[in-house]
C-alpha cells in the first residue's frame, strides 16, 4: 500500500508545475511547427521588404526634385507679386496705384473688408551724408569733407493711414498680411480694432498705418 506523506499544498504545487511545463512544451512545439510551415511566406516577406526599401531609396531623389520644384514655384509667385506691387507703387499715377494695392489686399480677404478712409502723408527727413557714405568722405580732402558732411541728404517716408470695417477679425489679419507681403510697406501697424453692432450684426472697426520709403 502506497501512502503519500507530503503536505497536500506541496502536492498541488508539484502537479501545477508539471502541467505548466507540459503546456509550455506543447505551445513551443506548436510555435515551431507554425514557423516551419510558413518559412516560404517569411522569406517572401523579407524579399518584398528589401525591394520596397530599394524602391524608396530610388524614389527619394525624384521626390526631392518635386519638392524643390514646388518651393521654387511658390518663391517665383511671391517675387512676381512683389514686382507687380512695386511697379504699381512707382507708377506715374501714384494715387491710383495705392488704391490698386489696397484693392488687391482687400481681395485677399474674400472681400470681407471695406476701407472707409484713406490718408497718405509724406514726411521728409534729412540725414548727414557721412552716415550714408563714410568711406567716400574719408578719402576726400579736408575742405571737401566739410562740404560733404554739412550737406543733408533728404529721405522721404510715406505713411498710409487706413480706417475701415470688417466682418471678422480674421479678415483684418489677412488684409494686414497681404499688405506686408507686397513688400511696399515694410512696417504695418494695427492701431485699433473695436467690435460694434451694425444692423443686428457684429462688425470690427479697425485703423492701421503703413510706413514705407518714397
Amino acid at each position: 500500500m502506497h501512502v503519500n506523506l507530503l503536505p497536500s499544498s506541496f502536492v498541488w504545487q508539484q502537479l501545477l508545475r508539471k502541467r505548466l511545463r507540459q503546456w509550455a512544451f506543447a505551445l513551443a512545439f506548436l510555435f515551431f511547427v507554425l514557423i516551419a510551415s510558413n518559412v516560404p511566406l517569411i522569406v517572401q516577406w523579407w524579399v518584398d521588404l528589401q525591394e520596397y526599401q530599394s524602391i524608396q531609396l530610388a524614389a527619394d531623389p525624384a521626390r526631392k526634385l518635386q519638392d524643390d520644384r514646388i518651393e521654387i514655384t511658390n518663391a517665383t509667385l511671391g517675387l512676381k507679386h512683389k514686382i507687380e506691387s512695386l511697379q504699381a507703387i512707382t507708377a506715374r499715377d501714384r494715387g491710383t496705384s495705392l488704391l490698386g494695392l489696397i484693392a488687391n489686399s482687400v481681395n485677399a480677404t474674400d472681400k470681407t473688408v471695406q476701407i472707409q478712409q484713406l490718408h497718405v502723408s509724406i514726411e521728409t527727413k534729412s540725414t548727414e551724408m557721412q552716415s550714408a557714405n563714410p568711406t567716400l568722405i574719408s578719402n576726400a580732402s579736408p575742405a571737401r569733407q566739410n562740404l560733404m558732411t554739412s550737406t543733408p541728404v533728404p529721405d522721404h517716408q510715406v505713411c498710409l493711414t487706413l480706417k475701415g470695417i470688417a466682418v471678422e477679425s480674421e479678415s483684418i489679419s489677412k488684409f494686414v498680411d497681404s499688405i506686408q507681403r507686397s513688400g511696399v510697406f515694410p512696417k504695418v501697424e494695427l492701431h485699433s480694432m473695436q467690435e460694434r453692432m451694425l444692423l443686428d450684426r457684429s462688425i470690427q472697426d479697425f485703423e492701421l498705418e503703413c510706413f514705407g520709403n518714397e
